[in-house]
């Protein structure tokens, strides 16, 4: 809700980097396999929505994902073509 006109609205900065990272750490320590491999598609997304595209490639390439991914179920798989579209569509704005 907007307050009177001319008042100003106090927005706290949130690095969503390093809050992605810790809800992640917390998967990765108490999640399932499928829970794992879930936030790290997700993790791999954010940093190439954010053009951290080194980031995101040496997660792609250390989980090893492109390796198993058919082992998952379909929802997971389309999570997986969403995250290399967002890689290449990072590298194509990098250059």
């Amino acid at each position: 809700a907007a307050g009177p006109p001319g008042s100003h609205v106090a927005i706290t900065e949130i690095d969503t980097r390093l809050q992605l990272e810790a809800l992640c750490e917390y998967v990765y320590r108490n999640g399932d396999d499928v829970m794992k491999v879930k936030a790290m598609l997700c993790q791999i997304f954010h940093h190439a929505n954010h053009d951290r595209f080194h980031t995101a490639r040496d997660l792609l390439l250390m989980s090893r994902l492109q390796e198993t991914i058919l082992d998952f179920d379909i929802e997971v798989q389309i999570l997986f073509n969403r995250m290399t579209a967002a890689l290449g569509l990072c590298a194509f704005r990098l250059g």
